[in-house]
C-alpha cells in the first residue's frame, strides 16, 4: 500500500483573529510551514505563507555545468571488478 503524502497544512483563520494571535501564528508558520488563509466576513482576503530561505539554493539543477559522464551509465558490467572461479 502506498504511503499518501499530506499536503500543507492549512489553517483559516478571521483577520481579527489572526490580528490578536498574530506572533505566535508566525512563528508557528516559521516552524512547521503550511499556509495561513485570512478571511473577512467569510470571504478569503488573502494569504500567508514562509517565505523561502534564500540563503539555501534550490536542489534542481544544483550540479548542472559541474559533473561529467564518461562512458556507457546504461550498461555497467562489474566483470573486470570480480574474480569469478
Amino acid at each position: 500500500m502506498a504511503k499518501r503524502r499530506s499536503g500543507p497544512k492549512v489553517k483559516t483563520l478571521g483577520v481579527s483573529e489572526f490580528k490578536s494571535h498574530c506572533l505566535a501564528l508566525v512563528d508557528d508558520l516559521h516552524r512547521n510551514g503550511g499556509e495561513i488563509i485570512l478571511t473577512k466576513r467569510g470571504n478569503r482576503v488573502a494569504k500567508v505563507v514562509p517565505l523561502v530561505d534564500a540563503r539555501m539554493p534550490p536542489l534542481r539543477g544544483l550540479f548542472k555545468g559541474r559533473l561529467q559522464i564518461h562512458g556507457d551509465i546504461a550498461d555497467v558490467t562489474f566483470a573486470d571488478l570480480w574474480e569469478v572461479k
